[in-house]
């Protein structure tokens, strides 16, 4: 069993502290005369409920401005981190990189767009956005290749 002085200790927070977030618990004993309470029945009362317990409950802007100001900086120092080390690649990059892929498809194909415009078409439909999206990207990048022109 935990006395007020020795959770304090433990907690790393001023007795007066303790002592006032303990108040309305019942002591499940004493140790050298005064009250004392079992650790798991009051850590929570000390310490609060803590980030890493409830994820989807923490909303950095309903921070103190100073704490939510050093989030935001740790967040975005997290982004830059990220992308210097390559685990996340910028949205632009990406748009380069798909876009040059459709342009060689379409430029090293020995097929006529309308090949391409029909197996487009008569593809077996998704329902999803993702499948829509490509089948689009793939309509545009044949329809603005340079072959299409002749």
């Amino acid at each position: 069993m935990w006395s007020i002085s020795a959770l304090a200790e433990e907690f790393g927070v001023d007795r007066r502290t303790v002592k006032r977030r303990v108040e309305g618990i019942p002591p499940a004993g004493e140790t050298n005369g005064y009250p004392a309470w079992h650790l798991r029945d009051v850590a929570l009362a000390v310490m609060g409920t803590q980030v890493a317990d409830d994820p989807e409950g923490y909303d950095p802007d309903k921070l103190h401005p100073t704490d939510r100001l050093s989030q935001y900086r740790a967040e975005r120092e997290k982004i830059k981190w990220a992308a210097e080390q390559r685990i996340s690649i910028p949205a632009p990059e990406v748009e380069r990189v798909v876009a040059s892929a459709f342009q060689s498809l379409s430029q090293g194909s020995t097929r006529s767009p309308t090949y391409w415009r029909t197996i487009a078409l008569s593809a077996p439909r998704k329902s999803t956005a993702r499948s829509r999206l490509s089948t689009e990207s793939v309509r545009v990048s044949i329809s603005s290749s340079p072959s299409s022109a002749t």
